[in-house]
């Protein structure tokens, strides 16, 4: 069995496709606007990100809680430090690194408010999230016949966020929003510690 993730990222379908490398475009984006010298994947799934970012940066690591998608990974990234970890609990030293980014992570998690104190803590200034920008995440997947007897909505999302709510979550939770993007169907968020 494989993760949706997964799945998504080898979809033949042109359109999933030019979304996803839509998403990766203004992600890098993002990231290219941070001085960030360590940076973290928190949920970094298969390695995607990360393989997009190995270019860019010298010191990545990368932690999920899926061992299948962490050996996928680990056999794609050899040389980047990839490992098991809990968004609740992370392994490292308050203020650890200077970009901790936490992509399509929050939406699956029973309490998302404790994940991001988490991410906050061990990031020096900056965090880069995303979400699926709802309802239009939803709406999307059942146009094309995903979930219909869900409305869209994948078994695994918990939690469902518009722009504005996702906008309050980040800021309620000690930080600056400074930049947002929205490539269909997501929220990129890109903030600062207050």
């Amino acid at each position: 069995m494989t993760s949706t993730n997964y799945g998504k990222h080898q979809s033949k379908n042109p359109i999933q496709r030019m979304l996803i490398e839509n998403f990766y475009r203004q992600l890098l984006l993002l990231v290219d606007t941070v001085h960030a010298e360590r940076i973290i994947d928190v949920g970094c799934g298969e390695g995607y990100t990360l393989a997009r970012l190995v270019v860019r940066r010298a010191n990545l690591t990368g932690i999920d809680i899926s061992e299948q998608a962490l050996g996928i990974a680990c056999a794609k990234l050899p040389a980047l430090d990839i490992g098991k970890g809990d968004i609740y609990g992370l392994h490292a030293p308050d203020a650890s690194y200077d970009l901790v980014l936490c992509n399509e992570v929050l939406e699956h998690l029973t309490q998302p408010a404790k994940a991001l104190r988490e991410l906050r803590r061990v990031s020096k200034k900056y965090v880069l999230l995303s979400v699926p920008n709802e309802p239009w995440f939803r709406v999307a997947n059942f146009v094309r016949g995903k979930n219909w007897r869900r409305w869209g909505n994948p078994a695994e999302h918990l939690r469902h966020w518009t722009r504005s709510q996702f906008i309050e979550f980040v800021a309620t939770h000690g930080f600056t929003v400074t930049k947002i993007l929205t490539p269909f169907p997501w929220i990129l968020i890109l903030a600062e510690k207050k």
